[in-house]
């Protein structure tokens, strides 16, 4: 079984709770399953990156979200 650190955990949990509002994004601009998942990935990846620095931590509601729409922008 994997370990995940702190900040990892809470990470995950961001993921998780943005899950709706991140698919509904894929969807506005993908039309494939192909892309959705591409594009899911690179939110994804983004979000990790995004976590490091740390801004949306106040409103990690909004931050994730938004973080999205400026991946596929």
């Amino acid at each position: 079984m994997t370990e995940y650190n702190h900040n990892e955990l809470i990470f995950l949990k961001l993921i998780r709770d943005n899950k709706g509002i991140l698919y509904k994004i894929c969807h506005l601009y993908c039309r494939n399953s192909g892309d959705r998942e591409d594009l899911m990935q690179e939110i994804t990846e983004r979000s990790e990156g995004y976590d490091r620095g740390g801004p949306w931590r106040s409103r990690s509601d909004e931050g994730i979200p938004v973080m999205a729409f400026g991946t596929k922008i």
